[in-house]
């Protein structure tokens, strides 16, 4: 990346928490981790791997119409043999 490029990346950053766009998916892999569906774990950027694994399974039209039913989806997702790589899996079953 050169200094042109970083510095055209920094200029697009908020200036404010307020100004933070919500990342549905990262939402979406939250509320799964205070539901108990995975524990919470020391591994970096836990909550952003549960987050990819989610968006290629959930549409994105899901999450934002109907969370509550795409949080369904995610507890079913997160018992899946699929998800046991990433941090804080655990098998409820």
């Amino acid at each position: 990346m050169t200094s042109f490029q970083s510095q055209t990346w920094l200029d697009d950053m908020p200036t404010s928490v307020d100004d933070l766009t919500d990342a549905p998916y990262r939402s979406l892999a939250g509320a799964l981790k205070r539901a108990g569906g995975y524990a919470k774990d020391n591994a970096p950027f836990s909550e952003f791997r549960w987050a990819d694994f989610l968006r290629c399974r959930i549409p994105r039209e899901l999450v934002e119409r109907h969370f509550g039913r795409a949080g369904a989806l995610a507890m079913n997702l997160a018992q899946n043999a699929d998800a046991a790589a990433l941090p804080g899996w655990r098998r409820l079953a």
